[in-house]
């Protein structure tokens, strides 16, 4: 018999959105959910019921049959479930060194460039530019070609890009993000007292430090990246020099909170956390109006 397709399709993995569960002594299935909009207030949900959308990894096969789940299924069993569990083990203690196998280390940094490429943040802008490049070829036949012009004319015809075809650059730049990571600086920091670190619908943020150059892509050399990978764990990719890579520090108060911040302002439309708080609801409705996303013009 035929197994039946996953339809529900997270492009914030499940397992590591358990890395920010809220505490609960029978389940570390639920998570609290701040939104952007206003109006919308916190609420404590399933892990499940977030992050997720219909056949979100669908496309097409050679025949041009839907393939509803293929990748679905290939990240869920080689990179995301062995990449939470790896973060799960993760055992950081300041002023200590993580030491990781090399394969470790390259799943983990894969997961991380996969989580920035996954997102409809990113697949949203690449959709749009390849449907341009479909209208404008169509634009172009239309010219040299009368009978194109006239249908074209007559029945309102334009050019949209199918999702499917943002899955080929989607991997292809992760792959390249993830190389660039294994190049940097690794520096992990834990959060001081009782503060948590949060993540979002958008949970790897592209910083070019000093530099401010908006031509610096998450593959850049020069370009930090930085993910909370748990609410007491978070890492920063970097080109700076100057500690052993692997390095765990403490993180003073400020510092969680310049974290979250981070997070927050690059949160597309959901911020998730493992602990409800009015102060976090006002700093997620303060930054609605800020996304980070990547620019194909």
């Amino acid at each position: 018999m035929q197994k039946q397709a996953t339809l529900r399709q997270h492009y914030v993995p499940q397992g590591f959105l358990r890395g920010f569960s809220a505490p609960n002594e029978q389940s570390k299935n639920l998570i609290w959910v701040y939104e952007k909009p206003a109006g919308r207030r916190p609420r404590k949900v399933s892990i499940r019921s977030i992050a997720w959308e219909p056949t979100y990894y669908a496309q097409e096969d050679k025949q041009g049959n839907p393939d509803l789940d293929t990748l679905e299924k290939a990240f869920a069993i080689h990179i995301d479930q062995p990449a939470a569990e790896l973060i799960r083990d993760l055992r950081p203690r300041p002023a200590e060194v993580i030491e990781f196998s090399q394969d470790d280390k390259s799943l983990l940094a894969f997961f991380i460039a996969i989580s920035l490429t996954r997102i409809p943040s990113f697949r949203e802008p690449m959709l749009k530019f390849h449907s341009r490049i479909a209208q404008m070829t169509l634009d172009r036949l239309a010219e040299q070609d009368p009978k194109v012009k006239e249908g074209v004319e007559k029945w309102g015809v334009t050019a949209e890009a199918k999702d499917w075809v943002t899955l080929t650059p989607m991997v292809t730049i992760a792959q390249q993000v993830a190389q660039s990571l294994l190049q940097k600086n690794w520096q992990f920091s834990v959060p001081e007292g009782d503060l948590r670190l949060v993540t979002s619908d958008n949970p790897v943020l592209i910083s070019t430090g000093l530099q401010r150059d908006p031509f610096m892509g998450p593959a850049h050399p020069g370009t930090e990246i930085v993910i909370n990978l748990r609410r007491d764990l978070a890492l920063v990719c970097t080109p700076k020099q100057g500690y052993p890579t692997g390095m765990v520090f403490s993180q003073s108060r400020e510092d969680t909170k310049k974290f979250n911040l981070g997070i927050v302002r690059a949160a597309r439309r959901f911020v998730f956390a493992s602990f409800h708080s009015p102060e976090m609801d006002m700093l997620v409705k303060k930054h609605a109006s800020e996304h980070q996303t990547i620019k194909v013009d």
